[in-house]
């Protein structure tokens, strides 16, 4: 029941927004409009403006026109299945973005722009890439290949954390936003981060030597520190995505951050740990869930009632109730191609949200939400929206799974295997190399062992050749495959202490072989003594991201 876990107050809570993404597909300004309107007259008060990613900038900056002559233009897309009414190109003026506010503030509804920080940097880094790595101190002109990217997942685009230039041009771009939206927040991203790049960049690394920190988790925790100060010198604050807390906790004393929850790549007792943490020191957090509030989701993985049916305070919330500030309903683009579809996938889901957020006494039972939402449908009627039909609002559990295999099947649709694929490498090779540093293998030989499968990935490895002497392709293959099996196959449950003991024996053979022959190496004749294989060959279908 959704009343099961109820909050301390009946008031309702200061934050109560929707997330539109026209990154991945852009949404021409009179739509947004009418859905700022819609939204308010639900209660809702605040709009988070996704604003850019890999696929698509979409905001003008004064001061770096081809932000939006380069980042805003894209080809045809192939972002979980392409259908011929999306929209690929497209941006928003600067006069655009103050009608918008004026439109929105005379709703009470607050704009929050997104800039993401330091990742999913593709499309700003293809506009300009030399604010972004460098492979190493010898390299003349661009590093690393950047793109507009067409297809959907998480790629190692990120801004160079080493130079001041590329900061300098960071907070110029901020400086335009901080200008044009007089709201109290800015959203700095922070999530899925993945940083090859910043792991072979000689900027990136003098920057962590001089500053003591241990990994690139930290680096990004003194990038996001540094952009939270600017944005305060703005009489800003800052919302990150949960995954910014990994490399530490931010400062809370100040309220210079809120934290805006959807789980990213945390495990069920990490993610819970640092929740409890933060908001203990006294952090406040927006709940945005994937499972219960990411309204991008088709009906059969989410339907109204499955909104309606998640607790009012989260888990991880319980007992920090007064730190639970809102709710937040994020449509994510990628298959939102035009704005007929957004408002179908939004609207009922997103008035549950609402109702949740302003705590209304409808929501007691899920017959008498189902009816205050056709009643809110009435009460929109003159907005024409594209409400869906209601035999998604509540679908049978038969109904449903025929709705997730017909959904699974477009996996297959041409050029979907491939963006799939491309996706899971990278996000394999960013945990071996994490995992190469959790071990302690020689770092010489750890960069040879993880430039194996970082060069097959050609468009974003930037022309790295690989080194398969003395074994690192064999000990690639096999750490490949154990990872593998950790996030999808027989480790996947195993407790993390258990992991890296196994894990370490890796560290011991390549050792124990410099010892014996002078040099760092792998014998793939021992790899049966080093670790059991039959753990690793097992493995499943890769989860989908976002």
């Amino acid at each position: 029941m959704v009343n099961d876990n109820k909050a301390l107050t009946d008031k309702p809570y200061p934050y109560r927004g929707f997330m539109l993404d026209p990154a991945r597909h852009f949404i021409p300004l009179d739509e947004v409009l009418r859905l700022i309107d819609a939204a308010s007259r639900l209660g809702m008060n605040r709009m988070h403006w996704h604003l850019c990613d890999d696929q698509g900038w979409r905001i003008e900056i004064r001061r770096y026109p081809r932000l939006t002559e380069i980042g805003s233009v894209r080809g045809k897309s192939c972002l979980w299945g392409a259908d011929p009414y999306e929209n690929n190109c497209g941006f928003y003026t600067q006069e655009d973005i103050r009608r918008a506010v004026t439109f929105a503030q005379m709703r009470g509804v607050e704009l929050v722009p997104e800039i993401e920080v330091p990742g999913h940097a593709g499309a700003m880094l293809a506009a300009y890439p030399q604010f972004g790595c460098r492979i190493d101190d010898d390299t003349a002109g661009l590093s690393y290949p950047y793109r507009v990217e067409t297809g959907a997942g998480v790629f190692p685009h990120l801004i160079c954390a080493g130079r001041d230039d590329a900061l300098a041009f960071l907070f110029d771009i901020l400086d335009e936003v901080c200008a044009l939206f007089p709201g109290e927040f800015v959203h700095i991203g922070g999530d899925e981060a993945v940083k090859m790049h910043w792991r072979r960049c000689p900027d990136c690394q003098r920057r962590m030597r001089q500053e003591g920190f241990k990994d690139e988790n930290e680096l990004q925790r003194w990038l996001v520190l540094r952009t939270g100060e600017f944005l305060k010198q703005r009489g800003k604050r800052a919302i990150v995505w949960n995954e910014s807390l990994a490399g530490g906790m931010l400062p809370i004393t100040a309220k210079n951050f809120a934290d805006l929850v959807q789980k990213g790549f945390y495990d069920g007792l990490t993610f819970h740990r640092v929740m409890d943490d933060f908001m203990a020191q006294g952090g406040d957090v927006i709940c945005s869930d994937a499972d219960s509030y990411y309204v991008n989701r088709s009906y059969p993985m989410l339907d109204a009632r499955g909104v309606w049916s998640a607790p009012e305070v989260p888990a991880y919330a319980v007992g920090h109730e007064e730190r639970l500030i809102g709710f937040e309903a994020p449509l994510w683009g990628e298959r939102v191609t035009n704005a007929a579809i957004a408002e179908e996938r939004l609207f009922p889901r997103l008035a549950v949200v609402a109702m949740k957020a302003n705590r209304d006494p409808r929501l007691s039972s899920w017959l008498e939400c189902k009816q205050a939402l056709k009643d809110l449908r009435d009460e929109l009627k003159t907005l024409n929206l594209n409400w869906a039909d209601e035999r998604y609002w509540e679908m049978s559990p038969e109904e449903a799974d025929a709705g997730r295999a017909e959904e699974k099947a477009r996996r297959d649709l041409p050029g979907m295997p491939e963006v799939i694929d491309v996706c899971n490498r990278i996000l394999l090779q960013d945990a071996l190399e994490r995992l190469l540093k959790q071990i302690g293998m020689p770092q010489p030989f750890a960069r040879q062992v993880a430039d194996v499968s970082w060069s097959a990935l050609a468009d974003y490895a930037g022309g790295i050749k690989a080194d398969t002497s003395n074994g690192a392709d064999e000990l690639n293959r096999q750490m490949i495959s154990a990872v593998r099996s950790r996030a999808w196959g027989e480790w996947q449950n195993r407790p993390e202490e258990d992991w890296l003991a196994a894990m370490s024996r890796f560290t011991r053979y390549v050792n124990g072989h410099l010892k014996q022959y002078g040099c760092y190496g792998f014998d793939p004749s021992g790899a049966e003594d080093c670790i059991a294989m039959s753990d690793f060959e097992k493995r499943t279908n890769a989860p989908s991201t976002q």
